[in-house]
C-alpha cells in the first residue's frame, strides 16, 4: 500500500509542476505580447525619463478615444496637469462606491491644475446607454472617454476594476491603485505628486 501512496504523490507532484510551468509560460508570453503591442502602438507624452509604459517612472502612453459627449479625447492634451486616469464600468460595485469621492475631488480641484479622466470599459458594458444613465445618476462632470474596443484597458493591463493611475504634470506615471480610491487618498497622493 505504501508504494501506491508514493506513486500518487509522485504523479500529483508531476502534474502540479507541469501545470505551474504551463501557467507561468503562458502568462509571461501574454505579458511579452502585450508589451510588444503596447510599445509598437503607443505614442509618448515626452518627459526626460524617456521610456513609454504604465509602470511608475515611465511616460504614460497616449490615449485617443471618443468621449461620452462625442468629443475627441487625447491624453497628451493634459500635459502640464496632474491627472488621475481611472478605468471603470457602470455595473461594478467598487466603481459606484468611488464615484461620489471622485466627483467631490474634481469639483474642488478642477481649477487647481488637476484632472480626473474616467475611461469607461464600454466593451464590457451591456449598452452604451448604461454609461450615460450612470453618469447622469452620479452627476459626473469630469471627462469620460469610451474604450469601445477594450484596446486601451488591455494596453494599461486593467484586469480588475476600478484601476487608476496617477500621472504627474510631465506625463510620468507616479502611482497605480487597484480598487476604489477614497477622497483622502486622492488629496494625499495628488499633493505628493505636485
Amino acid at each position: 500500500m505504501n508504494w501506491k501512496l508514493g506513486l500518487v504523490v509522485v504523479l500529483c507532484t508531476g502534474i502540479c509542476f507541469f501545470l505551474y510551468n504551463e501557467y507561468k509560460g503562458s502568462n509571461s508570453t501574454n505579458y511579452l505580447n502585450r508589451n510588444k503591442i503596447h510599445n509598437e502602438q503607443a505614442s509618448t507624452i515626452s518627459s526626460p525619463k524617456g521610456k513609454v509604459g504604465i509602470l511608475e517612472g515611465q511616460n504614460v502612453p497616449n490615449i485617443q478615444l471618443e468621449t461620452l459627449d462625442g468629443k475627441v479625447f487625447n491624453l497628451k492634451d493634459y500635459k502640464g496637469k496632474t491627472v488621475i486616469l481611472n478605468f471603470w464600468a457602470s455595473w461594478c460595485p467598487p466603481c459606484k462606491a468611488e464615484m461620489p469621492d471622485m466627483q467631490k475631488f474634481y469639483e474642488e480641484h478642477m481649477n487647481k491644475n488637476v484632472e480626473i479622466i474616467a475611461v469607461n470599459l464600454t466593451s464590457a458594458e451591456k449598452d452604451k446607454e448604461d454609461v450615460k444613465r450612470f453618469t447622469d445618476e452620479y452627476g459626473i462632470t469630469f471627462t469620460v472617454p469610451l474604450d469601445k474596443s477594450g484596446e486601451i484597458s488591455q494596453q494599461f493591463n486593467v484586469v480588475s476594476i476600478p484601476s487608476s493611475y496617477l500621472i504627474d504634470d510631465k506625463g510620468v506615471v507616479i502611482r497605480q491603485i487597484v480598487g476604489p480610491m477614497s477622497y483622502k487618498w486622492m488629496i494625499d497622493e495628488v499633493k505628493k505628486a505636485q
